[in-house]
């Protein structure tokens, strides 16, 4: 066999090989996810409904909610126009005594139109930083967010947020679920909490989103 044909040998079978890995890998892919219905504890939850603003939000009863105000801006807002604070729905501390545990929290915004827009919605302000847009989209209630993560650390307190922007009939609707927590790093193992339950208790308040018929 002379070098061209031994060349035209090689680069057939390496074809052969790459295309029969790729079909492999094609079959051995699993399908496209179907979304998955609400789980049922989530109808014995508390109902906090914006009338005004057209949609609810759920949370377990035992969740601690603080109306307006200063609390319910603890983790920001992170909108880049006129925002009005709702409410604050918080994990209690008790469930997590003696970790690593500070707060986890969901805040509800509501932006003005004023001065802003759909485009200025799927922005993230991140303080003196400037703002960035949300690239990434989920959706919850029939109603799609721009999301985007946020954060920081003082000291040994760490505090991470994900941010879920909405234009929803003329308004930005901002929900943030926040996580503060003492820097694994500075404590023992042994008083770490859970941090993928504590993410799934907070984050599901946000999945629990559900638009109010028109008109309401």
């Amino acid at each position: 066999m002379n070098l061209k044909s031994m060349l035209l040998f090689v680069a057939a079978t390496v074809a052969v090989l790459l295309a029969f890995r790729y079909g492999l890998r094609s079959v051995s892919q699993d399908p496209p996810r179907k979304p998955q219905p609400d789980p049922a504890e989530w109808a014995t939850w508390k109902e906090e409904r914006f009338e005004d603003l057209g949609f609810s939000i759920r949370h377990a009863p035992d969740y601690a909610t603080a109306v307006g105000g200063p609390t319910a801006e603890k983790a920001g807002p992170f909108l880049t126009m006129k925002s009005e604070p709702r409410l604050a729905v918080m994990i209690p501390k008790t469930r997590f005594k003696g970790s690593n545990f500070i707060e986890g929290f969901v805040t509800v915004v509501a932006g003005d139109t004023t001065g802003g827009d759909e485009a200025a919605c799927n922005l993230l302000a991140r303080g003196g930083g400037g703002a960035s847009p949300m690239l990434k989209r989920e959706e919850y209630g029939r109603t799609s967010f721009a999301t985007g993560g946020v954060s920081g650390q003082t000291g040994t307190t760490m505090t991470e947020s994900l941010v879920y922007h909405a234009w929803y009939r003329g308004r930005c609707i901002e929900l943030t679920a926040t996580l503060i927590s003492t820097n694994p790093r500075s404590v023992p193992k042994a008083k770490q909490f859970d941090r993928v339950l504590v993410w799934k208790l907070i984050t599901d308040m946000v999945r629990t989103f559900k638009q109010l018929p028109a008109g309401r």
